[in-house]
């Protein structure tokens, strides 16, 4: 931003009758508005030049567009109605969580998080864009953004390596930023950014090509309703895909990232957390994501992919297989992750650790047969029998246990991104048909009940 006070307009979707967030600055707007049977009273996405009829297949993108042809403004950002930027971002600075939950929208929480028109002046100043916190897929246990795609229950391979090919059929010059992207791990989600002028109109005239094209090449008489938003899907990755070369190009660009946040509740009248709210609040995941990754690589191993599968998942596994055979292993996290690399473990027939340390570890607390315990450090200085895994997906927190660990005296300490890439290479090896189905590691019998760990799926993990 320079001298003058520039024009700022930061659209926020919404599709359903919720606490609607609005100033100056931020113009709440209905997307889907013309196939719509309710009317919230607001700005709409058919009005003017638009594609309001595309909101099935383009979501919120639908909002993007709108805004591109029919305002003008120094300044064009997109949030959703249940997740807003950060602009207070120094009064969160400390906190190592990239998404802040919140209950409900108020004034406090517009307060708190910095939704006022000055702040977010201030947060703009001398910036170009604004994203959020970039996102790792390899902590959820995908090694690539095309794996990650894949993995989501509605969304397939093929169209993912189809627009990728879009992109460069209409865009030649992308090739290495697409490829960056498709073998990569890193990513900026849910088509929330702001931008100065010139890059939003320059983004979107990139962007809604590649849409319309790719567009022609779905059967979507096939898809249910939720594959039918592939495109918006697809929309996050071009996104990132953009961001690579634009950063190549114009390194010297302003770039901020903000933290986000999720509000469970959206209506305008307070009632009971649904039971999906308290789940996400809680990461209490009921489907075992080793099954998602699973359906992601039997469906890329049968694509003709411009790079080598193999090179991407492999890793040297020795280390790991020679401490699965030689040393008792435990867990560190007894949270939602840590059942979810129980499923693993069921998947690809190896023992459980013989303990999981959690700091809210109660007695006689048990995830899948295997007993909780609250850490011992004391017990870490001169131990050889044993090794840990951090079972913490927050990168954050993950290292900083990692640290503990190693300063107290643990020997052999693996991250969660070490172990989850020597799984994820592991179940590739097997989908691919080059090891046995049942394959334990054979050595240091951790003494688990093995009818314990088949009933896993239906017990809690601690917190």
């Amino acid at each position: 931003m320079n001298g003058k006070t520039d024009q700022i307009k930061i659209l926020i979707s919404y599709h359903k009758d919720s606490e609607i967030v609005e100033s100056e600055i931020m113009t709440p707007i209905q997307v889907g508005a013309k196939n719509s049977k309710v009317d919230l009273n607001i700005l709409r996405d058919d009005e003017g030049v638009n594609i309001s009829n595309k909101n099935a297949r383009y979501c919120e993108l639908t909002a993007q567009y709108w805004a591109w042809k029919n305002i003008e403004a120094d300044f064009y950002g997109f949030m959703h109605y249940r997740r807003h930027f950060v602009f207070n971002d120094a009064a969160h600075s400390q906190d190592k969580r990239a998404f802040l939950w919140y209950e409900r929208i108020n004034e406090t929480y517009k307060e708190e998080i910095g939704l006022q028109d000055d702040e977010i002046r201030r947060c703009l100043k001398d910036v170009d864009i604004v994203l959020p916190l970039v996102e790792d897929t390899s902590d959820w246990g995908a090694v690539s953004n095309e794996v990650q795609f894949s993995c989501l229950e509605n969304l397939h391979a093929a169209d993912f390596d189809m627009v990728c090919r879009t992109v460069i059929e209409l865009y030649p010059d992308y090739f290495d930023a697409v490829q960056e992207f498709r073998t990569g791990h890193y990513a900026y989600w849910y088509n929330m950014f702001v931008m100065k002028k010139e890059i939003f109109i320059d983004y979107c005239r990139w962007l809604f090509p590649v849409l319309e094209v790719s567009e022609k090449k779905i059967d979507f008489a096939k898809y249910n309703p939720q594959e039918t938003r592939t495109l918006a899907f697809m929309a996050e990755r071009l996104l990132s895909i953009y961001l690579i070369k634009l950063f190549k190009d114009q390194p010297l660009l302003r770039v901020k990232f903000l933290k986000m946040t999720f509000i469970e509740n959206t209506d305008k009248f307070p009632g009971k957390k649904t039971e999906a709210a308290v789940n996400a609040e809680k990461g209490n995941a009921k489907e075992s994501y080793v099954s998602s990754v699973e359906k992601a690589y039997r469906e890329l191993k049968d694509l003709s992919l411009p790079y080598d599968m193999d090179n991407l998942l492999k890793v040297d596994g020795n280390k790991i297989e020679k401490l699965l055979s030689e040393k008792k292993m435990i867990f560190y996290g007894g949270g939602n992750w840590c059942r979810q690399l129980l499923w693993y473990f069921d998947r690809l027939g190896l023992d459980y650790p013989v303990e999981i340390w959690d700091e809210a570890a109660n007695d006689d607390q048990r995830v899948g047969g295997v007993p909780m315990r609250k850490p011992d450090f004391l017990s870490l200085s001169g131990r050889t029998d044993a090794f840990w895994v951090i079972t913490i997906r927050n990168r954050a927190i993950s290292d900083g246990v990692k640290e503990r660990l190693i300063k107290q005296g643990a020997v052999d300490v693996l991250d969660n991104r070490e172990f989850v890439g020597w799984l994820s290479y592991r179940l590739w090896l097997d989908v691919t048909g080059r090891i046995p189905a049942d394959h334990g590691r054979g050595a240091g019998e951790t003494g688990t009940d093995k009818e314990a760990q088949k009933n896993v799926r239906s017990l809690g993990c601690g917190r």
